[in-house]
């Protein structure tokens, strides 16, 4: 379910994890589209579940 609240500012944002399987879209769509910024990039080898 998405739920809509117009006129509704996002001021604060602690932290995002994202884990997906193609790491440009998802960066893409966070970064160009959403508009945040990437802080810090941590890969986790071990957690790569694609190979």
């Amino acid at each position: 379910m998405l739920i809509f609240i117009p006129y509704t500012k996002l001021n604060k944002l602690h932290h995002i994890a994202i884990i997906c399987s193609n790491y440009d879209i998802s960066k893409n769509f966070y970064v160009n589209i959403l508009g945040l910024n990437i802080i810090n990039k941590t890969y986790r080898k071990e957690k790569n579940l694609m190979n």
